[in-house]
């Protein structure tokens, strides 16, 4: 049966239209990198063309010019901090600046973000810079770290590290996503404060506090950990066990607060709100309250995203006018970046603008596709295929960024998402009634609660067994970009179709050239884990003290070069290298050269005496590199 699908001319909407200038201005000003003058020189000429135009009633072209102004102006003021590309060590520094949030807090550390200004010696002053700070073995006396507080603080700088040895997290990539340039770590007597969060601050940092309280007394460890991050935007206490499983099954999303949750809490909310008559009484109470959750989430961008797009939708039911999804979509996005500009480098806004554009433009279509391939008749058939367009729209979008900045692509994510989601969605409903219900009967609490746990067990379940088949994800830092895009061309080419027929040649010409692309690229993939323990592969990895350079010998036995990077330095550890090289099955020789090198590898053989370590000429490390040593 033959489907016609309708014409879709996106800039038919203007949000949409404003949306595209904005892109447009934000590429511009990327690719000059204008400074003031030519930024004010430039947007000085586009807005008197616009006013030109504008007095001319060439209102289209007018209405352009102005969309591209905005887009100067979000990508002048989100340039990001420019530091050093190279590793610079731990270096003395000075940073003043308010705590933003509280990533983890109890006898053994403190960690937080700070945000202010950063005075090194060995650099220029910085400021404005996000810096991750953490405070080792903290006394009653810093009760004060806490969100909203401004402090001083004497620490020890260095930039972020990627990781180098198979998994290993990934500081680098984790400050990219948290917008943080420098990681820093301070004695607890180097740390005074300045100023105590007050006011609006304090009073959301006391409610998230007692939130999370009757949080962790309904709940087990880990549930409460995962009912922490749903509710309040916090996922430090989650194990990298649960976040394994949640990235490689493809429903790492339902871990943070994003635009999903926050229409869950709008759903309820508006149903609470039904009792009320005058619609502009239930506009302000709703946005109260949305406001407040977003806020005491941690104002993600997702969910600020999601929130705008629900008031609009709102104020624009009041105003009766009719509900365009994707001018919405576009309008919340263009509000959001104006508001903060620099949420234009977040990989978490990027992928919630990404998935929710996915939605908004390809989830009809996708659905027509998937009706065609699936021709289901009953209320449950359509669900499933509503759900798997839905699942499909956002990944198409979503995949290649996560990818990008994960360097995972998850093959089960349809399957893991279409069980996983309404098992979380029934989750959040259950803990949003038991939190509700904690004040006034405790019984009906637990109740709930139970509910909310066997849900979230359940979908741990699922995601488990879903990355137990060998082909679950496929985690490659070199390839899993490309195994995304070809993949979401492939979807997309597959979905939009208009016959059985025509979808049959589709998926077989994509299959053919998704095999022969592996082919000829010829991957090291890995599937399913990033490293399979005691197995010896070839590496050179750059450490923040030291370079390791890994190279298996023959059967059995593996060589370890680590240089230190200065020489006479004093001798620091490496954990993360000491626990990888502990891991391996094979035979060890450690060569060293330097202080932290030889530090290294008397820890090693501490705990494996059969290692064997001798300090090794320059002239062999020159054949590893031209890897001329076999």
């Amino acid at each position: 049966m033959e489907v016609e699908s309708p014409t879709f001319i996106p800039t038919r909407y203007p949000a949409v239209r404003l949306l595209f200038g904005v892109a447009m201005g934000i590429a511009l000003q990327l690719a000059i990198s204008w400074n003031s003058l030519g930024f004010f020189v430039a947007s000085g000429v586009c807005l008197a063309s616009g006013i030109g135009l504008f007095i001319a009633k060439k209102f289209t072209a007018s209405y352009w010019l102005c969309a591209i102004i905005i887009g100067l102006w979000i990508g002048f003021h989100g340039s990001v901090l420019t530091v050093p590309t190279k590793s610079i060590g731990e270096i003395p520094a000075v940073i003043n600046g308010e705590i933003t949030s509280l990533l983890r807090k109890d006898s053994a550390s403190v960690r937080c973000i700070v945000e202010g200004n950063v005075d090194a010696k060995a650099l220029p002053a910085l400021e404005p810079c996000r810096v991750i700070l953490v405070v080792h073995n903290p006394t009653c006396r810093e009760y004060f770290l806490e969100t909203g507080a401004r402090i001083y603080a004497v620490v020890s700088l260095r930039l972020p590290l990627k990781s180098s040895l198979p998994a290993e997290f990934d500081e680098l990539q984790y400050c990219k996503a948290n917008e943080v340039q420098f990681m820093a770590r301070a004695e607890p007597s180097k740390v005074a404060l300045l100023e105590r969060s007050s006011g609006f601050t304090r009073f959301v940092y006391s409610s998230a506090g007692a939130i999370d309280r009757i949080i962790h007394s309904l709940y087990t460890q880990e549930t409460g950990a995962i009912v922490s991050a749903l509710v309040l935007g916090d996922k430090t206490r989650i194990s990298e066990e649960t976040r394994s499983t949640f990235s490689l099954s493809g429903t790492a999303h339902l871990l943070a607060v994003s635009g999903f949750h926050v229409g869950i809490i709008a759903s309820g909310v508006f149903l609470l709100l039904g009792i009320v008559r005058n619609r502009w009484a239930k506009f302000i109470i709703f946005t109260i309250v949305l406001g407040l959750f977003v806020v005491m989430s941690g104002l993600q961008p997702s969910a600020i995203r999601a929130g705008i797009m629900v008031e609009l939708a709102l104020l624009t039911l009041i105003l009766e006018r009719r509900i365009i999804g994707l001018n919405i979509v576009a309008l919340a996005l263009v509000l959001v970046m104006i508001f903060s500009p620099k949420v234009i480098y977040s990989p978490g806004f990027q992928m919630s603008a990404a998935s929710i554009l996915g939605i908004s433009v390809l989830f009809a279509p996708f659905k027509r596709g998937l009706g065609v391939l699936l021709p289901f008749t009953s209320w449950f058939g359509e669900l499933i295929i509503a759900s798997l367009a839905v699942t499909f729209s956002a990944s198409v979008m979503v995949s290649p960024l996560v990818a990008y900045y994960f360097s995972i692509f998850s093959l089960v994510s349809p399957l893991a998402n279409l069980l996983v989601i309404p098992l979380m969605s029934l989750a959040m409903v259950w803990v949003f009634c038991s939190l509700v219900f904690a004040p006034i009967n405790w019984g009906i609490t637990t109740t709930f609660s139970a509910a909310s746990s066997a849900c979230i067990h359940t979908a741990e379940s699922v995601n488990t067994w879903a990355i137990g088949f060998k082909f679950a994800a496929v985690q490659s830092p070199e390839l899993a970009v490309v195994i995304a895009s070809l993949s979401s061309v492939g979807l997309v080419y597959i979905l939009l179709v208009q016959s059985k027929r025509q979808s049959l040649f589709r998926l077989t010409v994509t299959s053919v050239v998704m095999v022969f692309s592996l082919v000829i690229v010829k991957p090291n993939i890995t599937i399913n884990s990033a490293f399979t323990r005691g197995e010896s592969v070839r590496l050179t990895a750059p450490r923040m003290n030291v370079v390791a350079r890994i190279i298996p010998l023959k059967k059995g036995v593996t060589a370890a070069l680590i240089t230190d990077r200065k020489p006479h330095q004093y001798p620091f550890g490496d954990p993360a290298l000491q626990r990888y090289l502990l891991g391996l099955n094979d035979s060890l020789l450690i060569g060293i050269q330097g202080n932290s090198s030889e530090w290294i590898a008397a820890q090693v053989r501490n705990l494996r005496p059969s290692t064997h370590i001798f300090t090794y000429p320059k002239y062999l490390r020159t054949m590893a590199d031209e890897s001329k040593l076999k």
